[in-house]
């Protein structure tokens, strides 16, 4: 891949996961006027993210993967890496926030309740949202889009890799498993491998033009997520609840219109000449974003904690702005021990599966 789209291609997974944290910020860490006023943000950084995953799987597809297993090995390390430290940040977070404001804590399930711990080997397993269930691990309200990612790579990877004679009855598997609610969100993602395979068109755009696409898709997407956006098309969303229940997948038509904003970006981001950033930009942007995921999988437990520990004030917006900060670092920090550090899963699924040579670290988000 291009460098200079490789590291676009840092930049906005980084600024997705950031659009996510403002949108939680605003609403675990703000208690302020105006609380919740950034919430759209969240729901565009997560469809951000599903489509530009879908460009990188159908790349590294393309490009690194010998096989089904080589494949396998590779998204299990990297879902696996986060999702399974992610339990165990979340809980000790939750633990301890409850301790110090009980009261903060009260819409979310114990960390003591039996029920609740029972359930903890359906999330390594992506099945906490498969079967109509939505299951929640403690606070942690964005792990539900990690189950949704885990089937759109099970569905691609057996389209890809697997015989028609065996390929037929693991997508059936693999649907029925899946569920409608997840399956009702793939075409967001198939959206980045329709960019994908349709990126020569996109290299063959004019660079003004390419510009012009993003700065368009920009500003609609700002315009969208603001609170009169966000209340205009109200009826989109209560439209989707009415019609699909109130399930993650429910916001589904809103989700539709953000798709086009969001293409728009990305055929400058995609460009190999349009907004070139510079080399040192460029390093940091990668370093950023190689704890995208970690930022996703961690960011809410820790603002809560923050505000649990009365550290600052949470009717003031620079108190949360700090807090905000603060759990993004923290994030960060434990991406070096989890995020970053794939190679024991890895080995682990590689010995699972039988690959003598597993691939190496591959980013999907």
């Amino acid at each position: 891949m291009d460098l200079a789209v490789s590291r676009k291609i840092d930049a906005f997974r980084f600024l997705a996961a950031l659009a996510v944290v403002a949108c939680h910020a605003s609403q675990l860490a703000y208690a302020g006027p105006g609380t919740g006023a950034l919430i759209a943000y969240g729901r565009l950084g997560v469809i951000a993210f599903f489509v530009l995953s879908g460009f990188v799987i159908a790349f590294v597809c393309d490009t690194k993967h010998r096989d089904w297993r080589h494949y396998l090995v590779a998204r299990l390390a990297r879902l696996h890496s986060v999702l399974v430290p992610a339990l165990l940040v979340t809980w000790l977070a939750d633990a301890a926030g409850r301790s110090l404001a009980p009261a903060l804590y009260a819409r979310f399930p114990s960390p003591w309740d039996a029920a609740v711990l029972a359930r903890a080997p359906l999330f390594p397993l992506f099945l906490y949202e498969s079967f109509g269930a939505s299951l929640r691990w403690l606070s942690n309200g964005p792990m539900w889009s990690i189950a949704y990612e885990f089937w759109y790579y099970a569905l691609f990877g057996a389209t890809t890799f697997l015989r028609p004679a065996v390929r037929w009855p693991v997508l059936a598997v693999a649907v029925i498993l899946a569920g409608p609610k997840i399956l009702l969100l793939m075409p967001l993602w198939l959206a980045g491998v329709a960019l994908y395979r349709r990126r020569g068109r996109v290299e063959g755009m004019h660079p003004a033009t390419a510009r012009a696409c993003g700065l368009a898709g920009l500003a609609l997407l700002v315009a969208l997520c603001t609170p009169t956006g966000w209340m205009t098309l109200a009826p989109l969303r209560e439209a989707g609840i009415a019609t699909f229940g109130n399930s993650y997948s429910a916001f589904v038509l809103w989700d539709f219109v953000l798709l086009g904003p969001i293409v728009l970006v990305l055929l400058a981001v995609l460009h190999p000449r349009a907004l070139v950033p510079g080399e040192r930009l460029g390093e940091w942007m990668k370093r950023l974003a190689d704890g995208t995921f970690s930022i996703y999988c961690y960011h809410v437990p820790l603002l809560l904690l923050l505000r649990a520990s009365g550290t600052y004030e949470p009717g003031h917006w620079t108190g949360a702005v700090a807090a905000a900060l603060l759990a993004v670092l923290a994030c960060l920090l434990l991406s070096f021990a989890t995020e970053r550090r794939k190679g024991a899963w890895t080995r682990l699924w590689a010995r699972i599966l039988r690959v003598p040579h597993p691939p190496g670290a591959v980013h999907a988000h």
